[in-house]
């Protein structure tokens, strides 16, 4: 049996609280311009026309996504694996969803909005070494902010995900270049 209807949904996990609901809110403020000033990680949701789905890691120093106003954000865009998965997705539908993390700090900051690609160079000057001197971003991501707010603890609680102890022995997995030598060589394998 599959849950079809949200009323489904409902019998099962009832109603969230008020203030579950209320904390959604529709700009940034103090808090979330402070959380997203201490963020060095975040994940970027995207997806295509077709509804098919991209999540993108970024990374940078702890500020890197630039906060212009209380409803714009920008996210620097660098050369990277040049696939362009999450940009092509943005040129095509513009919605977007953000989660940014913060090492140490359990909660987590969700942003949804429309996003567009900007090259501007009021835009792009902010960006100078977005992956090492002399390497400028290419792009960025300029996101209006349509929703905000703070997601609980939970899950990093029960992932352990910032305890040391927790962390995983690298020696357990091969170099990413070998799994995906491994792979690519497992699907010539069916395919032929």
């Amino acid at each position: 049996m599959y849950i079809e209807t949200e009323q489904q949904l409902r019998e099962i996990y009832g109603f969230p609280k008020e203030k579950a609901v209320q904390k959604q809110i529709g700009a940034l403020e103090k808090h979330s311009i402070n959380f997203i000033k201490h963020a060095p990680f975040l994940v970027i949701a995207t997806y295509d026309e077709r509804e098919a789905m991209d999540c993108s890691p970024r990374g940078g120093e702890p500020g890197f996504v630039q906060v212009v106003d209380d409803n714009t954000l920008l996210i620097p865009d660098a050369a990277g694996n040049k696939r362009l998965d999450s940009l092509g997705n943005i040129l095509k539908t513009g919605n977007i969803g953000c989660i940014f993390m913060i090492p140490g700090i359990n909660e987590t900051l969700r942003i949804n909005g429309k996003a567009r690609i900007s090259v501007a160079d009021d835009r792009l000057e902010r960006f100078p070494e977005v992956d090492g001197p002399g390497y400028p971003a290419k792009a960025c991501i300029e996101i209006t902010v349509k929703e905000v707010f703070l997601h609980c603890s939970r899950a990093f609680l029960k992932s352990k995900l910032w305890d040391s102890e927790s962390q995983v022995d690298r020696a357990l997995f091969p170099s990413m270049l070998e799994m995906i030598n491994d792979q690519l060589a497992e699907r010539a394998e069916v395919s032929s």
